[in-house]
């Protein structure tokens, strides 16, 4: 499968809210005010999720999500929400097909797939946030 192929099944199937690689909506004009160091960031109303718009998968193409910080329980990653147990959810993640690789904080598990990047954030076996970003390449090397 190709990246696109990994991004459309993780859409498929997870309710993120918007759409991981959705287009952010801004022209090319508008676009050119953000960057590597100043993303756009989009806010649904009344969530505390966040949506940051980098320019995917180089600087020359369009502004779109490429990374969602979920901070919702209302949204989840293939059926993984906040509140789940760190186990089931790397079991879940591991059926698709992501492999675990190394993250330097504590309470932090980072997988991989492709171009995506999914990390948990957990206390005490309990999921508390997730972040699902898309690997870009930039001057200054990978950034996620």
């Amino acid at each position: 499968m190709s990246s696109d192929e990994y991004i459309k099944e993780l859409n498929d199937n997870s309710n993120l809210g918007m759409e991981l690689n959705q287009d952010s909506g801004l022209s090319a004009k508008q676009a050119e005010q953000y960057g590597y160091d100043y993303p756009y960031v989009i806010y649904l109303d009344g969530k505390n999720t966040n949506y940051y718009c980098f320019k995917y998968p180089h600087s020359d193409a369009p502004l779109s999500v490429t990374q969602i910080e979920i901070l919702d329980e209302e949204f989840d990653v293939y059926g993984i929400h906040l509140g789940d147990s760190l186990e089931d959810s790397i079991t879940i993640l591991k059926n698709y097909g992501y492999s675990e690789t190394t993250y330097p904080l504590n309470n932090m598990s980072q997988y991989t797939k492709g171009d995506i990047n999914i990390i948990l954030s957990f206390e005490e076996d309990v999921i508390q946030r997730m972040v699902v970003s898309l690997h870009i390449e930039t001057e200054e090397g990978a950034m996620y």
